[in-house]
């Protein structure tokens, strides 16, 4: 029979270990932030999405209207702990993509945009951050 001291030390590194199973998979998901709106009847979907190398800046619309993203995308070396941000900027009629994709060795870190529409004479705008 196992005596109580080894039997805590059994039960403190199994929940150790399911924690640390618990990061490891959740660090595989993707962090997705989103903002959903409507200007008279076109419906607007902004979205960040930040992967552990790479990351997407998205608007959508329903309707034809002038739309506008500009969104930063930082990363990290964890190596050398250097960090390094890059800016793009688009518009179009039917939504906006920005894709971003981390240098090699390199992981995400965050990702800010600032989505724009405006459609049937009215604007809207946003703001979406998303830490990964």
């Amino acid at each position: 029979m196992l005596s109580r001291k080894i039997f805590k030390k059994l039960v403190v590194l199994i929940i150790a270990l399911i924690v640390m199973a618990g990061i490891a998979v959740a660090d595989d998901y993707d962090k997705v932030d989103k903002r959903i709106a409507r200007l008279s009847d076109c419906d607007i979907t902004a979205k960040n999405t930040v992967g552990t190398a790479g990351a997407t800046a998205s608007l959508s619309v329903t309707k034809s209207a002038s739309c506008g993203a500009t969104a930063s995308y930082s990363t990290i070396n964890p190596n050398t702990l250097e960090t390094k941000t890059v800016t793009k900027q688009n518009g179009g009629q039917w939504g906006v993509r920005l894709y971003f994709e981390a240098d090699s060795g390199w992981r995400s870190v965050k990702l800010v945009s600032t989505y724009s529409v405006t459609y049937a004479g009215q604007s809207w705008e946003t703001k979406v951050t998303t830490i990964r």
